[in-house]
């Protein structure tokens, strides 16, 4: 903490020291001559000399400059040029009228911030929390990837992304990250707010920070985000050095740490290996090593159990739960496995092409779905019980093109239990519970 503030009081000094060369200098660019005013019109050249050379005002510019900031530092803020009265009491005169205006700022700032939470409440899901990407393959056509996707997350919460392949999980998840630069995909809509600030406003230097360092991703295939030609503590040492000061053994120790806490053994030995002589569980353990290394906030999770046994699965997923619980993380969970997904998450969102269609609590997901298609999820998951009797709801028909979406639900066209009302109108998400959103025209 304490590095935190003498990184920001040395970098408010330079500011604090430009601010006044600017004041001063384009204090000195209005026109007329500071001393005939001082003097008044009707003074002789000897008294508007006089008065230069008692206020120093025949000294060369960076003299006066100077002279200026040592009377500030002493609290002195002079006089002024026109009224020749000083400039402290020409504060103190208007005091009263600075502190109205700051009282009246007191009284409204609140009312305009319940009016403004009030209008986002109720547009949620609209044009404040709007998020949506689409591909180009021209300058006038595209396909939205994703459309109206909102969720927010607290500190040490996993929110888990469910929902078929194709749906979007994944456009989200690189879409939050800002890894679309070198795709035809581009975020068109919405925001991304990370500790205050949108992600989609921020410069690539800052989102270099960002990466790697207070967000950090594990993808979705181990074997293909490892790069081939360099040993794992290449791999390791690169980013840690990256986004922290560590020199180059403080950021092999650290390597071989992060290592060893996601159950590696002898983590010397794997450090020297290449990604190709890893299994598949060893690279998925050493991604999460790697996203770990610089302490994130964030922790983006992209089906981490892809191509791994059973076994290797649970040792991943125990792994994450630990890791989650020792560090206090945030993971936004992703798959479209949904016994994974009801193992490891704290609140689960449904995805249906691009869109959020439900939102819940685990607990009110799995016991109560609203939304149709959460419905026929869960009705697809086998139950390891001999004597239980689960109706399985078949749905019929085929996902619509993201070419030509829908005008109405996106899911109209296979939802049994479709209104006219689904085929024109996109339904607004309520709350039907407390904690529990759903986007359908069944719940007004």
């Amino acid at each position: 903490m304490s590095r935190y503030f003498v990184k920001r009081l040395l970098q408010t000094i330079p500011l604090m020291l430009i601010i006044s060369i600017f004041v001063f200098f384009f204090i000195h660019m209005i026109p007329g001559d500071p001393a005939k005013n001082i003097a008044g019109v009707e003074a002789t050249v000897e008294e508007v000399e006089a008065i230069r050379a008692e206020y120093g005002l025949d000294k060369p510019i960076i003299v006066q400059y100077l002279d200026y900031m040592k009377d500030l530092l002493h609290g002195d803020m002079g006089r002024s040029l026109k009224s020749n009265l000083p400039v402290t009491e020409m504060i103190a005169s208007r005091m009263s009228y600075t502190l109205k205006l700051v009282f009246a700022g007191i009284l409204w700032a609140p009312v305009l911030g319940i009016l403004i939470g009030v209008l986002c409440a109720i547009y949620r899901g609209k044009a404040f929390d709007h998020f949506r990407t689409e591909f180009f393959s021209s300058k006038k056509s595209s396909v939205v990837a994703i459309d109206g996707v909102s969720f927010s997350l607290d500190k040490g919460e996993i929110v888990g992304l469910v929902g078929e392949s194709g749906c979007g999980k994944s456009v989200t998840s690189l879409s939050i990250m800002q890894l679309l630069k070198d795709t035809p995909g581009k975020v068109t809509n919405g925001e991304v707010i990370f500790e205050g600030k949108d992600l989609l406003k921020a410069s690539k230097k800052e989102m270099l920070d960002i990466r790697g360092g207070r967000i950090s991703m594990i993808f979705q295939e181990p074997m293909s985000s490892l790069n081939p030609s360099m040993r794992i503590d290449k791999q390791l040492i690169e980013g840690i050095r990256l986004h922290t000061d560590l020199s180059k053994e403080q950021a092999r120790e650290r390597a071989a740490k992060m290592l060893s806490q996601v159950g590696i053994p002898d983590p010397p030995r794997v450090m020297k290996n290449y990604p190709h002589q890893l299994s598949g569980g060893m690279s998925q353990r050493v991604m999460i090593a790697m996203a770990m290394s610089c302490d994130p906030q964030l922790l983006i999770v992209d089906e981490p159990t892809t191509a791994l046994d059973v076994t290797i699965q649970a040792q991943v997923l125990n792994l994450l739960h630990h890791l989650q619980e020792n560090f206090d993380l945030t993971y936004v969970f992703i798959s479209h496995d949904l016994s994974v997904v009801e193992m490891i998450s704290d609140r689960i969102a449904v995805m249906y092409l691009g869109f959020v269609v439900e939102t819940a609590p685990k607990e009110l997901l799995y016991k109560t779905p609203m939304h149709p298609y959460t419905q026929a999820l869960l009705s697809a998951v086998p139950i390891p019980d001999p004597g239980h009797q689960q109706e399985r709801i078949i749905l019929e028909g085929d996902i619509p093109s993201t070419i030509n979406l829908p005008k109405g639900c996106p899911f109209a066209a296979r939802c049994k239990m479709c209104k006219p009302e689904c085929l024109e109108q996109r339904p607004a998400t309520k709350e039907v519970e407390s904690g529990h959103f759903v986007s359908c025209h069944l719940f007004k």
